[in-house]
Order: C-alpha cells, then structure tokens, then sequence
C-alpha cells in the first residue's frame, strides 16, 4: 500500500493515520475502551518505508503526538532490539 496518493479517496497509508488521527482527537479509545493511552504500532519492511511514514507525518499529521505512532521494520529479533521509532524519527523503546 502507498504511502501517499493525490486522491485522499484511494487508499493510503496516510489515510489510516489521519483515521487514527481523529480517533485520537475524538478520544475514541478513551470512550468505546476505557484507554487513557494507546499506540499504533506498525511493522513494515525496511528503514525506508519508515522515513516516508515519518515525512507524511510531519507534512499532514500535526495534532496527534509522535509517540502515538511508532514503527519498525519486521524482524525475528524485533523484540530483542526493541528497535522502534516514532512519528518524528527517533528511536524508542516500548517498555
């Protein structure tokens, strides 16, 4: 899936975001889950992909913090390395 299109109406990878972006406006969760706090977590295939998903975060995405969306790339030692990172590039861990 892309990550951004032109047409906002097909499908994208930005367009979940903005989804999760107003669920995380709305306090979706918070309402339909009872959760203060919450992440989504994505797990895609390289380091690449995560820096296109942060640029389109930076450009459209500017009202949900970073750390609501964290990435990685899928590996069998993923849990390991605890190797994510945020909307704004940096390296985090989940725990």
């Amino acid at each position: 899936m892309p990550i951004v299109r032109r047409d906002i109406k097909q499908t994208s990878f930005l367009r979940k975001m903005q989804s999760y972006e107003d669920s995380w406006k709305n306090k979706l969760p918070k309402q339909r889950f009872d959760i203060n706090a919450f992440r989504f977590l994505t797990l895609t295939t390289s380091n690449d992909r995560i820096q296109t998903m942060v640029e389109a975060y930076k450009t459209e995405l500017n009202q949900v913090p970073a750390g609501v969306f964290l990435f990685a790339v899928k590996s069998v030692d993923l849990i390991t390395k605890r190797i994510w990172v945020n909307a704004r590039g940096e390296q985090v861990e989940l725990i």
